[in-house]
């Protein structure tokens, strides 16, 4: 079973430019956590982060699964590209519109419950981004579908770019959360703008909303919206749960340890961002060799990194951080087997949303969610935050068994095809990786 080679080098050229657009973006978090992490301190961190939960969770409740739609139907061709680009803009206002003015009125009946030692001033301000965070997912997925992954990439480095120069003035007037959280929201507006300039770019502009078109981008979307939401709940309803048991600095701590340990996740998503396309434009056959390829190098780079990364990271912490963030090194250890277990998966995720297969990453994240609901109401109020990780790393893996399950089952591939790299893919990998290089060297990308 082998795909074209061609196909594999255009995807490795894809990949690795994604890859390293990501590192970029790494960076740029890395240096926004660090003016976070210095001028507010714990206590500040954590309200931050507590503030831009529940904006981001409406972010992905408003999306309503546009995002895969459009990724998949623009893979396929199934619309003309000007229909699509008719309904990204409006369905960003109506969706994001409805969905904020929801979330304000939830906030200022519940929020003093739901989110207790957080000014609500600043779920607000934060709150007030939503349409422009939308239509940058859209976006996303736009460039996606049609493969430009050079826009891609550009839109989420200027994403990271914005939110740094938003912060500055946080690091050099030591202004408060206050100041961090409208510096979220503002980073926003450039990274919409760039996207309206691709769209532009790729076709005509309109605000032409097509029922009959919008009807087909939500139908495809929903199943992969639920998934979308209950990947999301897995990911961040620790965080909740970790204020209302313990506190605000144990938030800033377990924020931390993600935000250094999640840097792993860069590999499988650059990854899954140029397989999804191939497998929804391709045969089964070769989009089930390909995807054995994708698989293993993401579980060989994943595993390496996370090593390196439980070594490094009391330094890490130490020196980017300072000393009141060490125990979020803990964190980051018990983090990993699990974030190495979600790197799988993510592939995984990928491929079934290119079979429109969504259905089983659903199964697949609420079986994650399930356990990590129980086990943070085990384990968080005995532990905090590092009972946080646990009950993440575990579900993670959850996760990965439930989609891989189904994958062997149902494709040609087995664990051994998805899970365990070879020699030959290391010598293939090397050798393209090279071939990448000097065309890179060379200006021909």
């Amino acid at each position: 079973m082998s795909a074209d080679p061609r196909s594999n080098r255009g995807l490795l050229r894809s990949g690795t430019l994604t890859l390293a657009s990501r590192l970029v973006v790494f960076l740029l978090s890395l240096v926004a956590g660090i003016i976070l992490a210095r001028t507010l301190g714990p206590g500040g961190r954590g309200q931050y982060a507590l503030a831009l939960l529940g904006p981001s969770l409406i972010v992905l409740v408003a999306n309503l699964g546009v995002s895969n739609a459009l990724t998949y139907h623009l893979a396929r061709r199934t619309f003309q590209v000007d229909q699509l680009i008719g309904q990204v803009i409006p369905l960003a206002l109506i969706l994001g519109g409805i969905a904020t003015a929801v979330f304000i009125v939830v906030i200022a009946l519940f929020g003093r419950g739901l989110l207790p030692g957080v000014p609500l001033n600043l779920v607000f301000i934060a709150a007030a981004s939503v349409p422009l965070a939308l239509f940058f997912y859209f976006s996303l997925s736009f460039s996606q579908g049609l493969e430009k992954f050079a826009a891609f990439n550009s839109l989420y480095m200027v994403n990271a770019a914005a939110l740094v120069v938003f912060l500055v003035p946080l690091f050099v007037l030591r202004g408060n959360v206050t100041v961090a959280v409208a510096a979220w929201s503002l980073s926003w507006i450039p990274t919409a703008g760039l996207g309206l300039l691709f769209l532009a770019r790729w076709g005509r502009l309109n605000f032409g909303l097509d029922p009959a078109v919008s009807r087909t981008l939500l139908r495809f979307g929903i199943v992969g919206y639920a998934s979308f939401l209950t990947t999301f709940l897995n990911f961040r309803l620790d965080t909740f749960l970790v204020n209302l048991f313990a506190n605000a600095s144990q938030v800033g701590f377990y924020a931390v340890a993600v935000s250094l340990a999640e840097t792993i996740w860069y590999i499988s998503t650059s990854a899954t961002t140029v397989l999804t396309p191939r497998v929804a434009a391709g045969e089964s056959t070769e989009s089930d060799a390909t995807t054995g390829l994708v698989s293993r190098a993401v579980v060989g780079m994943s595993f390496i990194a996370a090593i390196v990364l439980a070594l490094v990271a009391p330094l890490l912490v130490q020196v980017l951080f300072g000393t009141a963030f060490q125990p979020s090194v803990v964190a980051v250890w018990l983090l990993l087997p699990g974030i190495v277990a979600l790197s799988n998966a993510r592939v995984l995720a990928g491929y079934l949303l290119g079979r429109n297969r969504q259905q089983v990453d659903l199964a697949a994240s609420l079986a994650g969610l399930v356990v990590t609901v129980a086990l943070d109401l085990l384990l968080i109020p005995r532990y905090g935050f590092a009972g946080a990780a646990i009950a993440s790393s575990i579900a993670y893996a959850t996760t990965l068994a439930v989609d891989l399950a189904w994958v062997v089952r149902h494709s040609t591939l087995t664990v051994k095809d998805l899970l365990l790299p070879t020699p030959a893919d290391v010598r293939v990998t090397v050798r393209r990786a090279k071939g990448v290089l000097v065309e890179l060297r060379q200006g021909r990308w």
